[in-house]
Parts: structure tokens; sequence; C-alpha cells
């Protein structure tokens, strides 16, 4: 494949699925024609394709580049982990055969399976990940292929994409390109990650609201509270007490209070967070920065609320503060 002796290419591959992409196949993989079978998520590759994707070959070998030429006859499979430990629990895959079920209509065919790679997700939400078999492109002719290339280090990706441009064209100029993008902008591009994007942004926006709404509110109820104790704050004086130790007062009683609210609030947090942890993607339920943030600012909320007002009594004589209602 001529985009390998591009200048700035490591590696390149072709192949007929692109991972976190809109697009996925499904085969059932059998041993005997009588199993059951195991659902694996089906690719068509050329050579060198694993280790273009920075994958690792457990077992056996890629494909070879004899085998994604055209008329190959080679019906060699790659299997990733997850499917040998599935069809071959205590015994090692390589060389056995299985049986590769084909399109709607078609008959199941059989593959030797001559390499077996690292697990690999295909997509975005799937955490535990799905078993894969990989058929080679020689024996597997598709029309829609997708070029796999890896840069080397310091090279400018935008210039590579044009010279892989350049020679897909060269090769035949009536070949459509759909696109020339890096993996990058791939996965940002696509349906799923712009959902949890909206969805993170969405979320972080109505917390940061709810968490402003939380502090005016405890700065509004403790300015309050502390205003309605004025005349104390008036006798407190007249008996000789100092400024300071109103303030003291006053700032202690409201750190015990929001001590109080908060070790409350977290533990409820924690079980509202255990509870919603099925909607979350790959975020903890607990997690101690935002907790240890949000905690910092109501605090500050707090205390502030209370010395202010505290403050603002204190420039009074204590008659004045008497007299006050």
């Amino acid at each position: 494949m001529r985009v390998r002796a591009v200048p700035g290419v490591e590696r390149a591959s072709l192949a007929a699925i692109v991972p976190f992409g809109e697009f996925e196949e499904g085969r059932t993989i059998r041993l005997k024609a009588t199993d059951e079978g195991v659902g694996a998520d089906f690719n068509i590759i050329g050579a060198d394709y694993f280790s273009t994707l920075g994958m690792q070959v457990l077992r056996g070998r890629e494909f070879t580049p004899a085998e994604e030429q055209p008329g190959s006859t080679a019906m060699n499979a790659i299997i990733d982990r997850r499917l040998a430990s599935r069809l071959f629990p205590s015994g090692d895959p390589i060389g056995q055969s299985i049986l590769v079920q084909g399109r709607e209509g078609e008959g199941s065919r059989p593959f030797t399976i001559v390499g077996v790679v690292s697990d690999m997700r295909h997509d975005l939400f799937d955490q535990s990940g799905r078993p894969h078999v990989f058929l080679s492109l020689g024996a597997n002719p598709r029309a829609m292929l997708t070029i796999h290339a890896r840069t080397a280090a310091g090279t400018p990706e935008a210039a590579v994409l044009g010279t892989i441009r350049r020679e897909v064209q060269a090769i035949d100029s009536r070949l459509p390109i759909l696109s020339a993008k890096t993996m990058a902008e791939h996965r940002y591009r696509s349906v799923a990650e712009w959902s949890v994007r909206a969805a993170a942004t969405v979320f972080a926006t109505l917390g940061g609201l709810a968490l402003l709404l939380a502090t005016i509110g405890v700065y509004g109820l403790k300015a309050y509270d502390v205003s309605r104790r004025t005349r104390e704050i008036g006798i407190r004086l007249a008996l000789g007490a100092t400024g300071g130790d109103v303030a003291r007062l006053l700032v202690g009683e409201g750190a015990r209070t929001t001590a109080v609210g908060l070790l409350i609030g977290v533990l409820l947090a924690a079980g509202i967070g255990k509870l919603a942890s099925g909607l979350l993607f790959q975020v903890s339920p607990f997690d101690p920065i935002v907790l240890t943030v949000a905690s910092v600012i109501l605090t500050l909320a707090a205390l502030t609320a209370c010395y202010v007002p505290a403050r603002r009594a204190m420039r009074v004589t204590p008659l004045e503060t008497l007299r006050a209602e």
C-alpha cells in the first residue's frame, strides 16, 4: 500500500469498520455447526492493523501483506483475548478452526486462527467490552474501506492527511474520499461522544447553578439569624464583651452548625450518587474533589454570613443595639 511509504507515516493499514464509529457489524462464531455460538464484533482488516492501532499481539501473528492482496485464498482469522477465553477456556486457540457466520442468507465458513490480540473497545459506552473477530482483506474483499495511519512523533497530521489524500487519488482519481481526519477528530465528532459532552455540560451547568443557589441560601439564612441577635450582641457589649469575643462566638456557632449540615449533606450526596451511578459514564458517583470544593464554598459563605452582620452590629453603641427590635 502506497500510504506506508508516505513520509511521516510509521504504520498504515486498511479496515472495513472504524473503532468508535457509527457503524458496527456482528457475527456469530462457532466451533461446530451445532454449537449455540458466541456473538462477536466483526471486522475485515489488512496487514499491520494492530500495530497501527497500538494493540498487542498476544499469540501468533498479524495478517501478512500477501493476505491483504485481492485474490488471496488464505482463510485465516484473528480473535481477541475475550473471544479466545470464551471459545478455548483451557486450550491454545492458534491453529484451531472456527465457523464464522456469513451475512444474512449466507452460511458459515471455516477459518483458521492465526493470532490472538489484546481486547479492544469499539463503542464509547461499551465498558465491559465485547468479543472481536478479524478476517483478512484479501479473502474477504470490501468496496468501502478506511485507511488507518500512525504518524511519527512530531509529524504535522494535517500535512500527512493531505499527502495521503493525494496518494489515493493518484491510484484512481475516481475513488471517492468521504473524509480525512485524525482519530481524535473522529471520536470528537461521533454521536456517542457528543452525547457525553452535551450531558456533561448540562449536568455541570445545573450543578453550578445548584451550588450558587445553595450558597445564596446559606448566606441569607445565616445573615438573617445573626441579625436577629442584635439585642443579644448589645447586651454582651454592655456587659464588657469585646468585639472579638462576639465575633468568635458567632463565627464559632456558625462553624459548628455548618459542619453538621455539611456532614448530613455529604452523606446524602453519597447516597444519591450511589443510586444514580447507573446513569454515569466513567465518572465516580463520589468525587472527593467536587465535594471538597462545594463544602469549602458553602463553609466560606456561612462564616462570612456570620461575621459580616456581627461586624456591622458591633459598630453601633450598646444603647442603640438595645433599642433595636
